[in-house]
């Protein structure tokens, strides 16, 4: 299970780079650690609408944040979304998502790489 795991992660990975021009060369580092993600596959609760599956995914979703591949709420900016967002509010958050991950990159290889840095770059960007 966990193999096919990785090579749906693999197969996503080259969907946004074929489909949406995104790559992400850091994807390939990851696939190697077999081992980490054998354990994080093998912590997957059967019931993801479960307290245990909540608080598993919360984990993922918290990780993803903290890296900045996630993009944020920017409340000063007015750019607020949650759990009842409307058509046009999911389509936003769905269109700024692969943008957000590119000007990630492209901030990194500018070399900004501290993250308050990198999310002040990338609020900029999201505003504009």
């Amino acid at each position: 299970m966990a193999d096919a795991f990785r090579e749906s992660l693999r197969l996503f990975f080259e969907y946004l780079d074929v489909a949406e021009w995104l790559r992400c060369p850091w994807a390939t580092s990851i696939f190697a650690d077999r081992g980490a993600l054998r354990i994080r596959l093998l912590g997957c609760p059967d019931d993801m609408d479960s307290d245990e599956g909540r608080a598993w995914n919360l984990q993922l979703v918290e990780d993803l944040r903290a890296r900045l591949f996630l993009p944020e709420y920017d409340r000063d900016g007015g750019i607020v979304w949650g759990r009842d967002e409307g058509p046009v509010q999911d389509r936003l958050v769905r269109d700024l998502t692969p943008r957000w991950l590119a000007w990630r990159d492209d901030v990194i290889r500018g070399g900004i790489t501290k993250r308050e840095a990198v999310l002040r770059e990338l609020l900029e960007r999201q505003r504009a």
